[in-house]
């Protein structure tokens, strides 16, 4: 009956849905950024912390904690940083150029489409209209508030408040989040301490068991899939870069790093730095940044066809085929963000099914047949 109601109430449910995301926003967004500290947290606790050689002093112990989280927070800050110092100056050099050239280069093309336009034997009179001339320009200024001033002073203002309220919204919602960040991440072994023992108390100990064991499995495939995609972006950053010095492009460490960034997101990220790179090339030779595109076109598709499969789908236990068709199958649903989370979902769903299969063969050889 509640199946029904909610297919017959979709408007009603999505509402409803938004309304509870909205509150709840905050505590997502701590997990998310407690979940993506966590993984470089764990590896120094884990792995660089026993190496030290006062990693038994008492003091180091009480503070082990919070320097992991503030190394971990250091480490993530500054390579943002970093890409930040990286590719804003040379994006604001270019556009600056962009805005002094531009008017020349729409001369040009103006110039080649009459040119191209009176071979063909078409009159090139509707260019005239395209021409934003000063008359023109107050026409349609005129005709945007054509409503009166003050409903269209009314309408700025509303939009800047709207504006304000949203910006003022969503600091006050990431600065509650990193809160609730740092302490899951102080205080994750008694959270999980915690809410084992909830669970205890309203279920089964072998429902419990089974949530936790799934929890856990979640956990591993989503912190090797963070791993594996951090590997696969330095690994296409670093091929980037090389090509881009065999090929004599201009500006190969800015535009390297900033596909090696947008390569987080899966299969199509470099494509989100090539525009970025092609107006920084444009700006030396229109000529370059055409091939350019070739150069990222080839180096996308050996990306997307051999290293990602390999690397990510090796990190989390799943066949190349698997990733591929994740992939496929979480853009058809949901984009950019169903191709982050297809693949680790299907590498969790491919464990579970591996898992039950291998319950039910070793079932059938135990027990012959009657």
């Amino acid at each position: 009956m509640v199946l029904y109601l909610g297919l017959q109430n979709l408007g009603a449910v999505a509402r409803g849905i938004s309304w509870l995301l909205g509150i709840l926003s905050p505590l997502l967004i701590g997990f998310g950024i407690a979940f993506v500290l966590n993984v470089p947290l764990t590896a120094l606790e884990e792995r660089i912390f026993p190496l030290l050689p006062w990693r038994e002093n008492r003091l180091f112990l009480k503070i082990r904690r919070p320097l992991a989280i503030a190394l971990s927070l250091l480490f993530t800050v500054g390579l943002l940083l970093l890409l930040i110092l990286l590719i804003l100056p040379q994006l604001r050099t270019s556009l600056l150029s962009l805005a002094q050239v531009l008017p020349a280069y729409l001369e040009d093309l103006r110039d080649f489409s009459v040119s191209f336009l009176g071979r063909w034997g078409v009159s090139p009179r509707f260019l005239e209209r395209l021409t934003l001339d000063e008359a023109r320009l107050e026409e349609l200024l005129a005709a945007l508030f054509s409503q009166g001033e003050d409903s269209s002073l009314a309408g700025a203002v509303g939009g800047a408040v709207n504006l304000a309220g949203t910006l003022v919204h969503g600091f006050v919602n990431l600065v509650f989040g990193f809160t609730f960040a740092l302490y899951m991440l102080c205080s994750k072994e008694s959270l999980s301490y915690q809410t084992k023992k909830i669970l205890l108390a309203v279920l089964p100990e072998a429902v419990v068991e089974r949530i936790f064991s799934l929890s856990a499995l979640s956990y591993q495939v989503c912190s090797r899939f963070v791993a594996g995609q951090c590997t696969e972006a330095l690994i296409i950053g670093a091929l980037c870069y090389l090509g881009m010095l065999l090929l004599g492009f201009p500006y190969a460490p800015t535009i390297s790093a900033l596909v090696s960034f947008t390569a987080l997101i899966p299969v199509v990220g470099a494509f989100l730095g090539t525009a970025v790179g092609v107006l920084l090339i444009f700006m030396e030779s229109p000529s370059q940044a055409f091939w350019f595109v070739v150069f990222i076109i080839l180096l996308q598709q050996m990306e997307g066809d051999w290293i990602y499969p390999r690397v990510v789908g090796k990190s989390i236990g799943l066949p190349s085929l698997w990733v591929l068709a994740a992939i496929t199958i979480g853009g058809s649903i949901g984009g950019v963000l169903g191709m982050l989370l297809g693949v680790p979902f299907c590498s969790i769903l491919y464990c579970l099914m591996r898992e039950a299969i291998n319950g039910k063969l070793r079932e059938k050889i135990s027990s012959p047949e009657e």
